[in-house]
Formats: C-alpha cells, structure tokens, sequence
C-alpha cells in the first residue's frame, strides 16, 4: 500500500506501507517512517490486478515502535472516503 503525507521533519511525501490488517474503517501497517497521531495523509491500495489503485483520505491514530525497528502504524478511514466505495469488499481482499 503506498501513503501520500507532509512530514514535518523532513522532505518525504511518499512512503510504502506493508498492510498488517484492514477493515472498513481502517488499516493497521508497518512503516519505515515514522508518523505522528492526527497526521492527515493519502492511502492508494489496490483494487486487483487489472484495475488502478484507489486513493483514501485517512488520519493516523497511532505510530508505535516495532521491535524490528519499523513503526506499528494505525489509520482510520475518513468516512466520506469510505462511504463513496461500492466493491470496498473486493479492495479490502486485494490489499490484503
């Protein structure tokens, strides 16, 4: 999953994301980077193979250490984001 984000800290706007787990309201993953709570960003996930990428608001809940030396990141969804996906089912399984 890639994420679109301003770090204040830095000059980084994109990042990849491996997804942990992923519900209708939100995502768990694991960063490279480390994200600050309420920070605002963009998440493109994939819908399968043949079709594009489709883009999500959402707000980081949470960032926390992993012991692996990456960061335990938590994303909720905006709800008018996810109120606009129809097959949200289907773009839940491909990102998975």
């Amino acid at each position: 999953m890639r994420c679109v984000f301003f770090d204040p800290d830095g000059p980084r706007v994109l990042d990849h994301l491996d997804t942990v787990d992923i519900s209708r309201s939100g995502v768990g993953a694991i960063s490279n980077h480390r994200y600050y709570p309420g920070q605002r960003v963009v998440v493109a996930m994939p819908q399968g193979e043949e079709q594009p990428l489709r883009s999500r608001y959402a707000t980081v809940t949470r960032c926390l250490t992993d012991q692996e030396g990456g960061y335990k990141v938590g994303l909720r969804f905006d709800a008018a984001s996810v109120s606009t996906t129809t097959d949200f089912t289907d773009m839940v399984r491909a990102a998975a």
